[in-house]
C-alpha cells in the first residue's frame, strides 16, 4: 500500500485556550483556497469556509482563486466571538466585510491543555497503484467528500460543472473520483467539459479508458477518446 502523510494544516495557529471562530464566504464563482498566517487551511476550493479554535488577534488571510489571482487582507479576531466575513466588491476592490459577530463558548480541541499546539500527522491510505502517474497526491477521501456535499447542494448542472472544474484545476484525482463526477451529470456535453478540465490532473492514468463507459452516444465516446489520448 502507498501512504500519504499530511501535516495538520491548522497546527500553527489553533489555540486551545483563548478561541475565536472565523467564517469566510464568497460567491460560488469565487471558490478559493485559504491560508492563515502562511498556513494552508483547505486544498479543496470552497466558496464558504469555517475555521474554529483560532487564537484571537490580527490574522493575515490569503485567498487563492482558480484563475490565479489572490486576495490578502488582515482581519482582527476577538476572543469568544464567531466572526462571519463576506467577500464583496467595494468601490471596485474586493474586500472582506463583517456580516456578524456572535458570542460562543470555546471548547478544548483534541484534548490538549491550554496553550498547547498539535503537530500530529494525519495518515491517509491510498489504494495500491503501480502504473503511470499523471499527477501527485490525489485528493483524500475527506477532501472529495467535501466536494460531493458541495455539489449535491447545488441544483443547476452548469453550477455543478463550474464547481467540478474549479476543484480539478487545483487538485489531483483518481479515475474513480472523476467517474463519480461524470456520473452525477445528466448532459453529456457537461461530462465532456469536466473530462477536458481533468486533463493533467488524473493520478492513475492507466485507468482512464474506463471513463468511456460514462458516455452513451457514440459521437461523445469519440470526443471523450480524443480528449484522453
Amino acid at each position: 500500500m502507498k501512504y500519504l502523510m499530511l501535516l495538520a494544516a491548522m497546527c500553527a495557529f489553533v489555540s486551545t485556550f483563548a478561541q475565536s471562530k472565523l467564517t469566510l464566504q464568497a460567491n460560488d464563482s469565487l471558490a478559493f483556497r485559504c491560508s492563515i498566517d502562511g498556513n494552508e487551511v483547505n486544498s479543496l476550493p470552497l466558496s464558504e469556509l469555517t475555521i474554529p479554535g483560532l487564537a484571537p488577534g490580527k490574522r493575515e488571510i490569503l485567498l487563492s482563486f482558480a484563475n490565479g489571482t489572490q486576495h490578502k487582507q488582515i482581519l482582527t479576531l476577538k476572543d469568544k466571538l464567531d466572526h462571519h466575513f463576506e467577500l464583496r466588491e467595494v468601490k471596485g476592490t474586493w474586500r472582506f466585510t463583517l456580516n456578524s459577530e456572535v458570542s460562543f463558548s470555546p471548547v478544548p480541541l483534541n484534548g490538549l491543555n491550554s496553550g498547547e499546539v498539535s503537530d500530529s500527522l494525519v495518515i491517509v491510505k491510498v489504494e495500491s497503484y503501480t502504473g503511470s502517474v499523471g499527477c501527485e497526491n490525489p485528493a483524500t477521501e475527506s477532501e472529495f467528500e467535501a466536494l460531493k456535499r458541495h455539489i449535491e447542494a447545488t441544483t443547476f448542472e452548469m453550477k455543478k460543472v463550474e464547481k467540478m472544474k474549479n476543484f480539478l484545476m487545483l487538485s489531483c484525482v483518481r479515475v474513480d473520483q472523476l467517474r463519480y463526477m461524470l456520473a452525477i451529470l445528466e448532459i453529456e456535453d457537461s461530462k465532456l467539459k469536466v473530462l477536458q478540465a481533468a486533463q493533467g490532473h488524473i493520478f492513475d492514468t492507466d485507468h482512464i479508458q474506463s471513463v468511456l463507459d460514462d458516455f452513451f452516444l457514440e459521437k461523445n465516446k469519440e470526443k471523450a477518446r480524443s480528449i484522453i489520448q
